[in-house]
């Protein structure tokens, strides 16, 4: 059954607040087993609407679902236990469109969601830091839910993440462009949290952050236990100041992921692979904190396949993000393999385990990498540790360090302009079981093709 909104009292004006009427389409649609709520064209200026089981949201071409700018419009930061907001990332958990704990809904049509972060806040005016107030969290808010599909839309201007699936199952999200301003803060393109069964393909998604994150971090779900596990991603165009795929972040475990066929356009990162952020108030940076036992995502069984990049830095597998290795860790990287890029960078390509090996088989096989650049590196200064030093800075193309199971099949490494003091190809340190196959990894010019040390040093 369908159910145009404009009969429930919708105007589409950009004026009027609409999203009353909205939901009670939504409701009625529901309460007669689930339908089509259909959006004509026009601008629906909204607050948050609630989808319903079994309730397809069509907004059609022309039709613009608009984020209404008075905080007043959005649901409460505990409307479901689930739900938070964040102190530090100045978000105070309102959404524009939720999703919790239903199954077999859709959003689709060909129109857009306009998240208006313009209302909100001016990135080009102040630094987050310097943000005295509040914005609304992430645009769209799947939690708990089954059977999503979020297809044919343009998802823009969203205030933080833009779309978020958090602990749901059996999810299909295509054909999604995602246009938020590059100076925007946090503006995520779509993060898969503690998910099971999740398709992304055909999307094309520009940001400030991450463009793709999926992540492991299930403590606020209801089912705490559940796992991110069985993601595919494929056939997609991305382009960010930070990661352009990162796995990794939470206290969960993320396994058996493929993505596939990426065109990169420009990132910080191409691939990164994290177990956590560390906390930077430890002081001792040698052992594992003990208010933090088990910190960290396990991330195991993970395929990256078919991808072109233009980055900074086109690898970032750590177990620590941008911190130096601890002696123990609580959880472990293993079973990674990226094939078949061809990528560009002008920062160091990090893989770095802590000091018990928990970054386990590796492999990268057939890759091409072009360097050029290389402002930021810069040799070590007397007395300096690496630790001391962003990491990405290292004046060499790939650092290996604190891997049990490296392989290396038919990596080939050229230097174009280069403008930093680069020393090395690669250089290793307690890498257990390095193997080279078919590689080409010549010296830049007056450097050094490879090294391999099998004693710590904390100079490297």
């Amino acid at each position: 059954m369908m159910h145009d909104v404009r009969t429930f009292g919708a105007v589409g004006d950009g004026k009027t607040k609409d999203h009353l009427a909205i939901q009670a389409a939504i409701d009625a649609c529901a309460k007669q087993g689930g339908g089509r709520v259909t959006l004509p064209p026009g601008t629906y200026l909204s607050g948050t609407i609630y989808l319903k089981n079994h309730v397809c949201l069509d907004i059609q071409p022309g039709a613009v679902l608009q984020a209404s700018p008075d905080i007043a419009d959005y649901n409460a930061p505990d409307f479901c236990p689930q739900n938070w907001s964040s102190v530090i990332e100045k978000t105070n958990g309102a959404h524009l469109v939720v999703a919790v704990e239903v199954h077999h809904v859709t959003l689709t049509g060909g129109g857009r969601i306009d998240g208006n972060r313009a209302a909100f806040f001016d990135p080009y005016t102040c630094t987050r830091a310097q943000f005295p107030g509040t914005r609304p969290a992430q645009m769209l808010f799947f939690c708990e839910s089954t059977n999503i599909r979020i297809e044919n839309l343009e998802l823009t201007n969203s205030p933080y993440w833009t779309c978020f699936l958090h602990g749901c199952e059996d999810a299909l999200i295509r054909g999604l462009t995602i246009v938020n301003d590059m100076k925007a803060w946090n503006s995520d393109g779509l993060d898969i949290d503690a998910c099971r069964r999740v398709t992304v393909s055909d999307c094309n998604i520009t940001g400030a952050d991450d463009a793709i994150a999926i992540r492991g971090n299930p403590k606020r779900l209801r089912d705490p236990s559940r796992v991110c596990e069985d993601i595919t991603v494929t056939n997609c165009v991305l382009m960010t100041n930070q990661a352009a795929v990162r796995v990794g972040v939470g206290n969960g475990s993320i396994r058996r992921c493929c993505l596939s066929n990426l065109c990169i356009r420009r990132a910080g990162v191409g691939i990164d692979i994290l177990s956590t952020y560390r906390d930077s108030s430890v002081s001792d940076r040698t052992s594992r904190p003990k208010d933090y036992p088990d910190a960290g995502t396990d991330v195991s069984d993970i395929l990256f396949d078919n991808i072109v990049m233009q980055t900074h830095m086109p690898f970032d597998l750590v177990s620590n993000h941008h911190e130096a290795p601890m002696a123990h860790s609580g959880k472990l990287l293993r079973n990674i393999t990226i094939r078949g890029v061809r990528g560009y960078g002008c920062i160091t390509s990090l893989f770095q385990g802590n000091h018990d090996l928990n970054l386990r088989n590796v492999s990268l096989v057939d890759i091409d990498l072009e360097y050029n650049g290389g402002e930021h590196i810069r040799l070590l200064q007397d007395g300096e540790t690496c630790a001391q030093r962003f990491p990405g800075y290292r004046p060499y193309a790939i650092y290996a360090a604190n891997i049990d199971g490296f392989s290396m099949d038919r990596v080939r490494l050229t230097w174009g302009e280069l403008k930093g003091p680069w020393t090395h190809a690669m250089l290793t340190a307690h890498v257990k079981d390095l193997t080279l196959r078919n590689c080409r990894l010549p010296a830049p010019p007056g450097g050094i093709d490879c090294e391999h040390l099998e004693t710590w040093n904390d100079r490297i």
